[in-house]
């Protein structure tokens, strides 16, 4: 049912819901995917940071977007270096391009 307004007043009657309401509504957006969380380090790794923030604008929620991380690199899709430095930063890329930053890094 549903409230309309006529006449000066609210009716009312048995029509379906011009307009959903929050409850009803379904996800607006992009769909967050496995294959978009890969494609943004598939050319080249970058800052963990970076990365998540990238996963929000695909749609990720916080949690979506530390759980797709963590499921990627446990299945070895993607890998994580960390500088060695103090406050280094944490790269994520495909485990090529970690492998690669990680023998530049050890051979400095």
């Amino acid at each position: 049912m549903s409230i309309c307004w006529e006449d000066g007043s609210f009716h009312i009657t048995g029509e379906a819901p011009a307009l959903r309401t929050r409850r009803q509504s379904e996800r607006i957006g992009p769909v967050p995917t496995e294959q978009a969380a890969v494609d943004l380090v598939l050319a080249e790794p970058m800052p963990l940071t970076t990365y998540h923030e990238q996963l929000r604008t695909c749609g990720f929620t916080e949690r979506g977007a530390r759980a797709m991380r963590d499921d990627l690199t446990s299945k070895g899709v993607l890998s994580l270096h960390k500088e060695p430095l103090f406050h280094g930063v944490t790269w994520i890329g495909m485990p090529d391009h970690i492998r690669t930053k990680q023998e530049k890094t050890e051979s400095e």
